[in-house]
């Protein structure tokens, strides 16, 4: 009965150290990663038997975990793996962590109305939260259930309060500042001038600088918020990497935005023109830190995320200049009864922009408790610290619920009953 214990104790001692010698050598980090998914891999993980998620099988669960974990893989290339040969729901075990894919819009949009206050956590690696400077601050991936919902509601009041302001700031940059600088025979990128339309919204609008005046600290915002995407999709998950120079280089991504927001910060404080800001120090007085990271991500919604959505939505009216016509048809059409009728259109022209390309494909969720949903065809239940991931690329490429789905069509929000992407 000894002998049993003390062999079980050798095994595992020899394939840790198989471990720690086979990941230096480069030609066998496959096999080391094996090992090390092995550690972690528990076909177990699901407690409830009820639940009719598809469970991937084992070589397809490995294969997920290396491909995310050396980074070939974004959690979006994950999606469309798993949901193309498991349907709608199904559910994996990633780096010892349950997380159940949803490429369902009926699913989803029945987790997210019936159980919102269980969902609002996001999962994610700790320790690459916390050089991201995401941990427990901001908004974007804040756990902290009562930090997230003063830091969104500043966020809320920031934009609803400013939307005027943004509209004449638009109207000013578009005659006086985007028309000179397009001339007739010079190339320009049309995503370098919505970025720059956007930065210059967003510091103007909601910091109360001005930056069209200094290109070059404009150029280096836009460099600064494009590092960060990087560094954040390399260190979300797997902070943990061999990669020490690619490690170091993001980090320094990290850095570099802080310090940009931090002299943002400073600044607003001398203009005292940013009500956002104001808010901002007078809820989070003792902590800067707080502060700052709400900055950082204001600047990523404002700036890269918003160009983005436009910059799509030109694309597609390139493709589909019927679209185009037809709106500015009705945009210089004198006859036109209200505005509401060209801002109805408007936001269907985004609805279908950002249904056949989303900027963010996935939603990432944690369950704060329990949960359970039932439906005709699926009964799922989550415990308590299990992920889920709302494949929202996925689901607006269904048929189900839009009729010829790969087709450009903002009228197809018209009707009546109407999904929203």
């Amino acid at each position: 009965m000894v002998l049993f214990p003390a062999l079980i104790i050798l095994v595992v001692s020899l394939l840790f150290g198989y471990v720690k010698y086979f990941r230096k050598s480069r030609g066998s980090k496959y096999f080391a990663s094996f090992l090390q998914f092995l550690f972690h891999y528990s076909p177990q993980v699901n407690p409830f038997k009820t639940s009719s998620t598809k469970r991937i099988n084992f070589v397809d669960n490995f294969i997920c975990n290396y491909n995310v974990r050396h980074r070939f893989w974004m959690i979006p290339d994950l999606c469309q793996h798993i949901s193309k040969k498991y349907g709608k729901l199904a559910e994996l075990d990633l780096f010892g962590q349950r997380i159940v894919v949803v490429t369902d819009h009926k699913i989803s949009n029945a987790f997210m109305t019936k159980h919102t206050k269980r969902l609002r956590q996001r999962f994610g690696n700790e320790g690459g939260l916390k050089k991201l400077n995401m941990l427990h601050t901001g908004l974007i991936w804040n756990n902290d259930v009562a930090a997230w919902k003063n830091n969104r509601a500043i966020f809320e009041s920031t934009l609803a309060n400013g939307a005027r302001m943004l509209g004449e700031l638009s109207d000013s940059y578009f005659t006086s500042t985007l028309s000179p600088s397009i001339k007739v025979g010079q190339p320009n990128s049309i995503l370098t001038l919505l970025r720059n339309y956007t930065v210059t919204m967003t510091m103007e609008g909601l910091f109360g600088l001005d930056s069209c005046k200094s290109p070059s600290w404009r150029d280096n915002v836009k460099a600064t918020v494009g590092n960060y995407f990087k560094a954040w999709e390399f260190f979300l998950l797997t902070p943990n990497t061999e990669q020490l120079e690619e490690e170091e280089r993001h980090k320094k991504f990290c850095h570099a935005i802080t310090s940009l927001s931090r002299q943002i910060l400073a600044s607003a404080k001398t203009t005292n023109q940013s009500k956002f800001i104001e808010d901002l120090a007078l809820v989070k007085a003792n902590d800067e830190n707080q502060i700052v990271q709400c900055i950082t991500e204001m600047l990523l919604a404002g700036t890269d995320t918003s160009s983005l959505t436009m910059f799509y939505t030109s694309l597609l009216l390139t493709d589909n200049p019927q679209v185009g016509n037809q709106l500015s048809k009705l945009i210089n059409d004198s006859s036109t009864p209200e505005s509401n009728t060209i801002e109805q259109m408007i936001s269907n022209l985004y609805y279908e922009s950002m249904r056949l390309v989303s900027v963010g494909p996935v939603i990432l969720r944690q369950a704060e408790d329990n949960i359970s949903l039932e439906g005709p065809d699926f009964n799922l239940k989550l415990n308590k610290g299990d992920g889920i991931v709302f494949n929202i690329a996925g689901q607006n490429l269904n048929e189900d619920p839009f009729t010829c789905a790969k087709k450009f069509d903002p009228n197809r929000y018209d009707t009546g009953g109407r999904v929203i992407p």
